[in-house]
């Protein structure tokens, strides 16, 4: 079995480790510059901070992932697993996005690869497109009845940062903001 190929923009690559990063010193500095009792707004201001690393994570994580037998297009909030057999074809649209058509006429849209006006320049949505294309070409049919099928997207960093959102944010209204 060959080894899955990952489609990403590189900007979202650099943003997706930066940005948490910067934050997460900022939530640092903000609990250690607190006083020593535990503080309410402090904690808000931690929870808030949790709750946008689990946002820019789940937006900049999202990508296209091809294996030998399909495609699984990564959204902030759900995957789609879409077997070779049920793709027809890849295309960006007008607007710049990354679409895969399935044999029933299904769309789906990746966010990774959304329409932007860098991306006019660039051009990766369209580069996306023919990389998937030539996967979907070169793909094997599969003789069985293949379905689109369609989970909850998990990321690890995400989904902690948004549990010490929960509990900051539940604690700062215990001591009251």
């Amino acid at each position: 079995m060959e080894r899955p190929v990952t489609l990403q923009r590189k900007s979202f690559r650099i943003l997706s480790l930066v940005i948490p990063s910067v934050i997460l010193l900022f939530i640092l500095w903000v609990a250690l510059g607190s006083k020593r009792e535990i503080d309410g707004d402090a904690l808000a201001v931690m929870a808030a901070g949790f709750a946008l690393i689990s946002l820019v994570r789940r937006i900049w994580c999202s990508r296209v992932v091809m294996t030998s037998n399909g495609i699984q297009v990564v959204n902030p909030l759900i995957t789609h697993s879409i077997p070779v057999g049920v793709a027809a074809r890849a295309e960006r649209t007008q607007g710049g996005t990354l679409v895969i058509v399935t044999t029933s006429g299904e769309e789906v849209r990746s966010v990774g690869f959304g329409g932007s006006l860098i991306d006019s320049f660039v051009g990766s949505a369209e580069r996306g497109a023919q990389r998937v294309e030539a996967h979907i070409r070169s793909g094997r049919r599969s003789s069985k009845i293949d379905v689109l099928s369609k989970r909850i997207t998990t990321d690890v960093v995400s989904d902690v940062c948004l549990l010490a959102s929960l509990v900051c944010a539940v604690t700062a209204a215990a001591v009251g903001v």
